[in-house]
């Protein structure tokens, strides 16, 4: 039996949490972070040390997967596909057999974002022509992107600008937003897009669809920015609400998993979170050492985000109680400018777009203790001691 005693690091401390916290406070060197594969640590077992360490998620295990450039991109929750778009070709990434495959090249000139379905199964992306044809393509994929299904919708007046899209975790329903200069056009597919409904074309009042977009599972509410103000619809774009409270909101994000959620940002540096189905918002506490944010993510009730750290160093950074404590991702730092697309799922996989270097890479999302090393599930805490 091998038997590591920690009380010189516990000072005036008797609980074993503040022991082992002290100890890696001191012990920084060959201490390493010891995932825990998604699980959280038994809070009956282990109270304490539950409580210090048993919520810390972070990247472990960076590995570059390919070199490219990037626009969009989009994976599965486990991990095992990931969708990148440049311009208007779509590139598919395949974990278990490590490919990097162009699986589709659209027509026209222009690309927009791009979609999947909780399993990878389902895809939707749109191209359109700039100038001249006034026609758009959505291309849709019910077989991990090993081929396509092409719905074309014309536009009335002038050229494609825009497009934006969205899966539901099943894959079912999907929408496709065209916007051109007169305004933009909801289109929704409820079979996975073997066929499409135009629901509304250019909606009064409301702008081509330029910013923040997103939609809940069974598209029961829309909800979009223009000119940093939150719009909502519930018909699938055909009448339009303008929110009365107005925080200059110019990101939004939805939460899959609870549906009802709402995580955005303004461009003053001020977080915001919506219960309300977008309706009203309140402000969270952010971290100190932000400068700027580049991105959110309201994912299975925690936020992700990204931000500008002094130096121009790029950090991601994690609450799970709403601003309350942020956990900063240290394997993000002197990251400068990434793209990401995190499926929030304990011991999967989540993909990011390193500009610089022009890569995409992949990390394994888990939670992470910082421990002497051992097998934490075969220890036998008791008082003052750790045995194993």
């Amino acid at each position: 039996m091998i038997e590591t005693d920690l009380r010189k690091y516990a000072g005036s401390e008797s609980q074993i949490g503040h022991v082992i916290r002290s100890f890696n406070t001191q012990n920084q060197d060959g201490n390493d972070l010891l995932p825990l594969n998604g699980a959280v640590l038994d809070d009956t077992k282990y109270p304490v040390l539950a409580e210090v360490l048993g919520k810390r998620e972070q990247l472990t295990g960076i590995t570059k997967v390919a070199t490219t450039d990037c626009q969009h991109m989009v994976q599965s929750d486990d991990g095992e596909y990931c969708y990148v778009v440049k311009d208007t070709q779509v590139y598919r990434y395949k974990k278990s057999d490590n490919s990097y495959t162009l699986i589709l090249t659209g027509d026209y000139d222009k690309g927009s974002d791009i979609s999947c379905s909780a399993d990878g199964r389902y895809v939707v992306f749109v191209t359109g022509e700039s100038s001249g044809t006034l026609k758009c393509n959505i291309y849709s994929s019910r077989d991990y992107g090993a081929t396509f299904t092409v719905f074309e919708s014309p536009l009335s007046t002038s050229g494609f600008s825009a497009g934006k899209t969205f899966v539901s975790r099943s894959g079912l329903n999907m929408l496709a937003v065209v916007s051109n200069s007169q305004g933009p056009r909801f289109l929704s597919s409820t079979d996975a897009g073997i066929n499409w409904t135009l629901n509304a074309d250019k909606p009064d009042g409301i702008p081509p669809i330029t910013d923040a977009f997103a939609c809940h599972e069974n598209f029961e509410r829309i909800l979009i920015t223009t000119n940093n103000v939150v719009w909502y619809s519930d018909d699938i774009g055909v009448n339009w609400t303008e929110v009365s409270q107005r925080p200059d909101i110019d990101i939004i994000s939805i939460d899959p998993y609870s549906d009802n959620a709402v995580g955005v940002r303004d461009n003053k540096l001020n977080l915001q979170i919506s219960d309300a189905n977008g309706t009203s918002w309140q402000s969270i506490p952010i971290p100190d050492d932000i400068l700027y944010i580049q991105d959110v993510k309201y994912d299975n009730n925690a936020i992700i985000i990204t931000a500008t750290q002094a130096g121009s160093n790029w950090a991601m950074y994690v609450t799970l109680d709403k601003g309350g404590t942020w956990i900063p991702n240290a394997v993000f730092e002197h990251t400068y400018l990434f793209k990401y697309n995190p499926k929030r799922r304990l011991g999967s996989d989540i993909y990011f777009f390193h500009n610089p270097a022009q890569a995409l890479y992949r990390g394994r999302y888990d939670l992470t203790a910082k421990l002497p090393k051992s097998d934490i599930e075969s220890e036998k805490i008791i008082a003052d001691k750790v045995t194993s």
